[in-house]
């Protein structure tokens, strides 16, 4: 009988700027040679996915329970972001990536 081995529910994401195909920006992903073990930085590709270079951490908040639900190239800025994740938040970067700013989040709506 073969020993059971654990297998990571991994994820992976990229994300295509619609003004510039070769651009693409892949959030997450765990330390080198870790995979599964957290969640990472926000990292660019300029030339169609060759290179690619870390550009900035995720936002607090961001976690393994709590996902990326999707990024949102600026159409008239090419260096701001928005990000959007699971519990109603929404944060922008204005350097691509490098701080976030939050605009939404469960705790700044005013409850009635």
């Amino acid at each position: 009988m073969t020993p059971l081995s654990f297998c990571y529910d991994l994820r992976f994401h990229l994300y295509v700027d619609p003004l510039n195909p070769e651009r693409l920006l892949a959030p997450g992903g765990g330390a080198p040679g870790k995979v599964g073990a957290g969640i990472g930085g926000l990292s660019e590709s300029l030339d169609g996915g060759k290179t690619w270079n870390v550009v900035g951490k995720l936002p607090d908040g961001v976690t393994s329970e709590h996902r990326i639900s999707n990024i949102v190239f600026d159409p008239v800025d090419i260096n701001t972001i928005y990000l959007n994740a699971d519990q109603a938040r929404v944060w922008r970067s204005y350097n691509k990536g490098s701080a976030w700013e939050v605009l939404l989040s469960l705790d700044k709506l005013k409850t009635f």
